[in-house]
C-alpha cells in the first residue's frame, strides 16, 4: 500500500515539475517566436529558429529538473529527434490554423498545447526512459 501511495505521488511530482519547466520553455521559445515574426521573418523561419533556441535551453531543463538526467549524447539525439518530429507538428498546425484565418501570433500559441502534450509522453517514455 506505501508503495503504491509513494508511486503515485512521483508520478504526480514529475508531471509538475514537467508543467513548471514547461512553462518556463514555453515562455522562452515562444518569446524567441514571437520576437523574429516581430522582424519580419517568415513563421516558418521563426519556429525553426525558435525550435534551435529551445531544444539547447529544454534539454538542458527538462533533462535536469523533471527527469533528473546526466547530459549524454545518447539522449540528446533522441532529445533532438522529439523536437524535429514535433517541430513538424508546430508548422503543421500553424499553417492550419492561419488557412482559416487566424493570426501567426495566436497559431503559435495555440499549437503550444498540444506540442507539450506530445512532448511530455516523447520524453517520458523515448528520450529519458531508464
Amino acid at each position: 500500500m506505501i508503495s503504491l501511495l509513494k508511486n503515485f505521488i512521483v508520478k504526480k511530482i514529475l508531471i509538475i515539475r514537467y508543467i513548471i519547466v514547461g512553462v518556463v520553455n514555453t515562455s522562452f521559445g515562444y518569446g524567441v517566436y514571437w520576437s523574429f515574426l516581430q522582424l519580419d521573418f517568415n513563421f516558418a523561419v521563426a519556429a525553426f529558429f525558435s525550435t534551435v533556441l529551445g531544444i539547447i535551453f529544454n534539454y538542458f531543463t527538462i533533462g535536469k529538473f523533471v527527469f533528473e538526467s546526466k547530459i549524454d549524447t545518447n539522449i540528446f539525439c533522441k532529445f533532438l529527434l522529439s523536437y524535429g518530429f514535433r517541430y513538424l507538428l508546430s508548422i503543421g498546425g500553424i499553417a492550419f490554423f492561419h488557412f482559416y484565418g487566424m493570426s501567426y501570433e495566436i497559431a503559435g500559441a495555440v499549437t503550444i498545447i498540444l506540442n507539450a502534450i506530445i512532448g511530455f509522453f516523447l520524453h517520458k517514455y523515448l528520450v529519458f526512459k531508464k
